[in-house]
C-alpha cells in the first residue's frame, strides 16, 4: 500500500511539474505571438493545436520520466517522444479517414513533430538555471517560479470559466 501512494504521489508531482512547465511554454508563446504581431484569429486552430502539442509532449515527459527515473536522460526524452510522434501521426490520419495514402509529410505534420524540441529548449533552459544557480537564489527562483505557475492556473481558469459561463 506504501508503495502505491508514493506512485501516486510521483504522478502528481510529475503532473504539477508537467502543467507548471506547459503554462510558461503557453505564455513565453503568447508572447512571442504578440511581439511578432501574430494573428491567431486567423489560425485559432492552429494555435490550439500548437499548444495542444506543447501540452501533450510536455506531460508525456512529465510522466514518463516521473516513473522511469532510472533511465538515462537522452532516453527519458526520446522514448516520449516516440509515443508522441505516433499520435501525431495516428491524428491526422484519423482526421484523413484512416487513409494512410494520402497522409503526407507536410507543414502541418512537421510543426506538430518540431514542437517538442521547442518544450525541450524551454525544459532545458529551467534545469540550467536551476544548476547554476546559487542555493539561496534556487529558493528564491523555485518561490517566483511556483507562485507564477499557480497565477497562470487561476487565470487561464478564470479564462476558460468566462469563456463557458459568461
Amino acid at each position: 500500500m506504501n508503495t502505491f501512494l508514493q506512485y501516486i504521489k510521483r504522478f502528481a508531482l510529475g503532473t504539477y511539474y508537467g502543467l507548471r512547465q506547459y503554462f510558461v511554454q503557453y505564455f513565453l508563446f503568447s508572447i512571442m505571438a504578440w511581439m511578432f504581431m501574430w494573428d491567431l484569429g486567423k489560425f485559432n486552430m492552429l494555435g490550439f493545436a500548437l499548444a495542444l502539442c506543447f501540452f501533450t509532449y510536455t506531460m508525456l515527459f512529465y510522466w514518463f520520466k516521473t516513473f522511469a527515473q532510472r533511465l538515462h536522460i537522452s532516453l527519458q526524452i526520446i522514448i516520449p517522444y516516440i509515443i508522441y510522434a505516433i499520435a501525431v501521426y495516428l491524428s491526422i490520419v484519423s482526421d484523413n479517414d484512416w487513409n494512410f495514402k494520402i497522409v503526407t509529410f507536410d507543414y502541418y505534420m512537421r510543426l506538430g513533430l518540431l514542437m517538442p524540441f521547442c518544450s525541450l529548449a524551454i525544459i532545458g533552459i529551467e534545469q540550467a538555471v536551476k544548476t547554476l544557480l546559487p542555493e539561496k537564489l534556487k529558493r528564491i527562483v523555485s518561490i517566483v517560479w511556483n507562485v507564477l505557475t499557480i497565477a497562470l492556473m487561476a487565470l487561464y481558469a478564470i479564462a476558460i470559466v468566462r469563456l463557458f459561463f459568461i
